[in-house]
């Protein structure tokens, strides 16, 4: 697994580092997406999560090198549509929704306050 980490500060949230953790090295779905990066454990930490909609896109523009030019899930859901989740695209930044039973990449990443 590649390391990599950035600081991530939003208005009347405490700074934290966001870390990036494991890749699978296949598609899921959203609900698997998020299940396996919760069973995640590297080197002791079992706090993995999929990135929120903000985090995804500070990782385009931080450390997009480290992951596949390819749609990834994100873990948020679409507020008005109970069937779709955000995915951030890893080749041209843009984000968008896709169906849950839809297949995407996915990458865990976990967050440690400073």
């Amino acid at each position: 697994m590649e390391a990599s980490s950035l600081v991530c500060v939003y208005a009347g949230e405490a700074p934290y580092l966001l870390i990036v953790g494991p890749e699978h090295p296949d598609y899921l779905t959203w609900t698997k997406a998020g299940e396996w990066a919760a069973a995640q454990s590297v080197n002791g930490h079992t706090d993995f999560v999929l990135p929120n909609r903000r985090e995804g896109a500070a990782l385009f523009d931080r450390v997009q090198s480290i992951f596949k030019p390819s749609w990834y899930w994100l873990s948020e859901q679409h507020a008005g549509r109970s069937d779709y989740a955000w995915v951030q695209n890893f080749g041209s930044g843009n984000q968008d929704d896709w169906r849950k039973g839809g297949n995407d990449r996915v990458r865990a990443v976990r967050r440690s306050v400073i």
